[in-house]
């Protein structure tokens, strides 16, 4: 496989787009195919040779590997989470990135410490001159760094929205409105069954007690979508759609918490 980033599919569902510049599209394509910005010259020199990037102060300690569900793990992070595409938002202003924080909050809650990446994709992406089609590039920095720096790490999150319309992305639970679950898995590695395995494993919990509140799984592979999604990193990798964009942030919220209860069950099973 030569070219494994997403050359900004508009087949993918996390990035419908609508009035097409095309100049801009030919431009952006080439940029992904090359791995380089087409107007700036002097990312071909990063490109084809390591490019550094910029030293990121650890947010993060070394803890032991060691977990055991009888004693409090507060202090102990199991669970890292982070958004590729961390500029979606809800239909009220709320993001992925405020999701995010929403999810470490319950966790919390529950006993399980979490870490957000607050060190930005869009800032590395605008830092390195990267266009939106190497989004996955630029997240995979953080999760490779994440997964050196923090040992106890067991699952890893990325958290996103999709981008179909509310008939899609809502249902009604005995009288509570929640924004529905769609799983991503990327087929385009040696690897993927496990990421498939282990995601399917969380699937199985939702369905049980909310079958109606996930969309099941979604594989993806081939010519115009990304196939990988940094899953080839840890098996425990997964790409997790929360609603869509004209989902509201107490729906996000009501799954959230549904989602906080299946990591803790999951964790400790």
């Amino acid at each position: 496989k030569i070219i494994d980033i997403d050359v900004i599919s508009l087949l993918d569902s996390s990035n419908i787009y609508s009035d097409v510049d095309f100049d801009a599209f030919f431009m952006n394509t080439m940029s992904g195919l090359v791995g380089v910005d087409v107007n700036k010259p002097d990312t071909i020199l990063q490109n084809v040779m390591f490019y550094h990037t910029p030293n990121f102060d650890s947010k993060y300690y070394y803890v032991s590997n060691d977990i055991d569900s009888t004693t409090d793990n507060v202090n102990v992070p199991l669970v890292y989470i982070y958004n590729t595409h961390d500029t979606e938002e809800y239909a009220d202003d709320y993001g992925v990135f405020d999701a995010s924080f929403y999810l470490r909050d319950r966790l919390g809650d529950l006993g399980i410490s979490s870490i957000v990446e607050e060190n930005r994709t869009s800032g590395i992406r605008n830092s390195n001159g990267w266009n939106y089609s190497l989004s996955y590039r630029a997240s995979r920095i953080n999760l490779e760094r994440v997964k050196s720096e923090v040992p106890s790490i067991r699952l890893f999150i990325d958290l996103h929205r999709d981008s179909v319309g509310r008939s899609y992305t809502s249902v009604n639970i005995n009288d509570k409105s929640y924004a529905k679950v769609l799983f991503v898995v990327g087929c385009d590695h040696d690897n993927y069954l496990d990421n498939l395995f282990f995601t399917q494993s969380i699937d199985d919990v939702i369905s049980r007690d909310y079958p109606s509140l996930t969309k099941g799984i979604l594989e993806k592979s081939g010519y115009g979508v990304n196939g990988i999604y940094n899953q080839d990193v840890d098996s425990s990798v997964i790409l997790m759609e929360v609603g869509g964009n004209e989902n509201t942030s107490v729906e996000v919220k009501n799954t959230l918490d549904v989602i906080a209860n299946v990591i803790k069950e999951k964790l400790y099973e």
